[in-house]
């Protein structure tokens, strides 16, 4: 049977050997010789017993191993993929053990215990083995598996025992270990083997017919070593093999050279260069190295260049090359094919900050506040509809009020901070004082009119900021003003305007370094939109690029009035008066949502509180007097930045549930969809920063919005 599985090895041999010849590979086969060594996992089902007595032991698992050494043929097929035959022998032993106490015995006391004994079987599992695999190559590596045919040679085992307890028990021959069976042959062993395999291999050039080639691979039984009882054998083995190329294949390479040679002659009598081509002569050989047929054709020619006059040069005018790139909010670059401007109706309340803030140690009004000559040419409605920027002209809306209001009085009382300013009286009626200078020289308001409130105690506020940082010095210096006039501290009321909610892209980058650079006398770049001027630049030498941020104003400008398209000019000038000029239009898209929406932002509340104000109370029930049934309401709180998060996040939720539980009293059917508290963690509506002590104290505030869609309005 050995004999007949090994001519069909060989045969397989011989029968491949020529095949290889249709390999496109360099050294398609390879032949080599090796060895390593193979760790066993021996597994049984938990019915194996030596001699098949049932007396004896049964034993489970076990390990053992060998050093194996065979042969190889490695028929690289293409360069990804190929055959591997491995025939190896394999000295392969097992010990498993056993431990048992069924038996009962006496100990040196006497008493009946049970004996335990320890139990090893010995086996000695030769095998010749033959593997078949399908080899898949990747650089260096291969990777191969297929199917693993095992002879067992003689194979044989003993077994012996040893007594683990009691002390003083021993065998008949006196000791306490005892050979349980002499070395045997294994009764019922399954002579062929077969399993599966796989594994990893790496070849390490040696020289250009030799590689050392160790071998990774594992392999799993599909049989019982015995026929008696699941006895199976799992294989890992680690082996180098050194593998010889034989049967080099010597592909064929085509090369082509040209010899070209070029014969210069000068002709002053003509203008401009010529060039003739010569008549060509081909010539081929064939070379053959070691491993390579090479055909070589070899063309030669000789041409004439003919070099006739300079013509005189033309003068090139310069080149305007422009480009626009958008820079959008995910700091992503690209091309700039039209710019979109999206907004939404609102009819807004921005509330009242009926404070004016001054410098440490100082009576005079700081430059942030709007001053006017004169009432002339000063209107409410002309205010940019934002908190912030309209607290720069309190003073004016005051005055403007008391105007129109003119049964109307306020009272302001000066404050100046406990720490820096030692709660000075005489500032805080100093800085009072010239709030009424003011009021008076330019608004012609009558002094009897307005009440400076007068103390020769601390000055401090009454609800001072506790902050002992610049934040709540600078908030605690200041002048208050207040009316029993709900109309002259009233929210100021926009009415309904498109609210710009996103340009995009924001930034916009002009791109000019395609253009002319050298003997650049002048240029000039500008960006208008509908004849209105954005931007523009004009110098002398070469042009720069130039990066550009839609204002506000620039916005709403795109979203109002006529339809139109961002126009971006860019000329240039040389030294020789020659210019070029290149003009973009950037299609401005408008997208209103068809939704309107009224807001109300509330009269700031005092710090670290959240209980509502008459003034408050009046703003909110006149906004939502006439609600209607469709509409839905939004309350949010906020708060200023100062103090701990968690503090501020409780003191937003609480004035967001006072404005709440308000409007329920008031209006039970408003259909409230959302009521939160957010701190400090967002700016309100118009404020983008708490740098100033206005922006902390508008930051204390409640947005209540009504949404509605616009066929709901009337």
């Amino acid at each position: 049977m050995i004999q007949i599985r090994h001519l069909i090895f060989i045969f397989i041999f011989f029968i491949l050997l020529p095949l290889s010849g249709f390999s496109q590979s360099r050294i398609p086969l390879w032949l080599g010789f090796g060895g390593g060594y193979g760790m066993a996992f021996h597994s049984t089902d938990g019915t194996l017993q030596c001699l098949n007595d049932p007396a004896c032991p049964v034993y489970k698992s076990g390990t053992g191993g060998g050093v194996m050494f065979g042969v190889s043929l490695d028929w690289r097929i293409s360069s990804g993929i190929g055959l591997l035959v491995r025939s190896n022998f394999f000295p392969s032993t097992a010990k498993m053990t056993s431990e048992d106490s069924r038996a009962f015995t006496k100990n040196e006391n006497g008493e009946v215990v049970p004996l335990v004994r320890s139990h090893i079987l010995n086996a000695n599992l030769n095998s010749l083995n033959t593997d078949l695999f399908l080899n898949f190559h990747s650089g260096n590596f291969h990777f191969f598996g297929g199917g693993t045919f095992g002879l067992l040679m003689s194979p044989e085992w003993s077994s012996s025992s040893e007594i683990l307890s009691p002390s003083n028990v021993t065998f008949g021959n006196n000791r306490r270990d005892t050979l349980f069976f002499p070395e045997q042959s294994i009764a019922n062993a399954a002579s062929s083997q077969l399993g599966i395999s796989a594994g990893i291999g790496y070849d390490i050039p040696l020289s250009k017919r030799a590689i050392l080639v160790p071998e990774l691979s594992a392999t799993l039984p599909l049989g019982s070593l015995i026929s008696t009882s699941e006895w199976k054998q799992t294989i890992v083995a680690l082996g180098v093999s050194l593998r010889f190329g034989v049967s080099v294949i010597k592909p064929e390479e085509f090369r082509k050279i040209q010899l070209i040679d070029t014969v210069t002659v000068k002709h002053p009598t003509i203008v401009g260069n010529r060039f003739s081509l010569g008549k060509s002569i081909a010539k081929t050989e064939i070379q053959e190295t070691e491993d390579l047929k090479i055909t070589i054709e070899t063309t030669t020619r000789t041409d004439t260049s003919i070099i006739g006059a300079e013509p005189p040069p033309k003068p090139k005018p310069p080149v305007a090359k422009l480009a626009m790139v958008g820079v959008y909010a995910s700091g992503e670059k690209k091309p700039l094919e039209t710019i979109t401007v999206r907004g939404k109706f609102v009819t807004e309340g921005f509330p009242m900050l009926p404070f004016v803030f001054f410098e440490g140690n100082s009576a005079e009004i700081t430059d942030r506040y709007h001053q006017i000559t004169s009432p002339e040419g000063f209107s409410l409605d002309k205010l940019t509809p934002s908190p912030l920027i309209q607290h720069k002209d309190i003073l004016n809306i005051i005055g403007s009020r008391m105007v129109q209001y003119s049964g109307t009085k306020i009272t302001l009382h000066g404050t100046s901070d406990p720490t820096t300013e030692n709660s000075d009286c005489a500032l805080a009626e100093s800085r009072a004082n010239r709030i009424k200078q003011y009021l008076t020289t330019i608004w012609g308001i009558e002094e009897k009119r307005i009440k400076v409130t007068q103390s020769s105690r601390k000055c401090a506020p009454e609800s001072p900021t506790t902050s002992q940082a610049d934040e709540g010095y600078e908030e605690n210096r200041r002048v208050e003003i207040d009316s029993d006039d709900d109309e002259l501290l009233a929210p100021m009321l926009r009415t309904r305007y498109i609210e710009i909610t996103e340009v995009t892209p924001q930034t916009i980058e002009t791109d000019v370094s395609g253009s002319t650079k050298q003997n650049i006398t002048s240029w000039k770049l500008t960006g208008e939109y509908n004849r209105k001027k954005f931007f523009g630049e004009s110098g002398t030498g070469a042009a720069h690029n130039q990066t550009h941020n839609f204002t506000d104003e620039e916005s709403r400008a795109m979203q109002n009035g006529e339809q139109g398209a961002l126009e971006v000019s860019y000329s240039l000038t040389d030294s020789e008066g020659l210019s070029d000029e290149q003009t973009i239009d950037i299609p401005v898209t408008r997208d209103t949502i068809r939704q309107a929406v009224e807001r109300l932002s509330l009269m700031h509340f005092e710090v670290l509180k959240d209980k509502l104000n008459r003034s408050a109370k009046a703003a909110i029930k006149k906004f939502v007097k006439d609600l209607d049934d469709e509409a839905t309401i939004s309350v949010v709180g906020y708060s200023d930045n100062l103090g701990e998060q968690d503090l501020n996040n409780r003191l937003a939720t609480g004035r967001a549930n006072a404005v709440a539980e308000y409007i329920k009293n008031i209006k039970p059917s408003a259909t409230i969809i959302r009521n939160e508290g957010v701190g400090s963690t967002r700016f309100p509506p118009g404020i983008s920063s708490h740098s100033l002590p206005e922006s902390r104290f508008l930051s204390r505030t409640v947005q209540i919005e009504i949404l509605r869609n616009w066929q709901d309005e009337h």
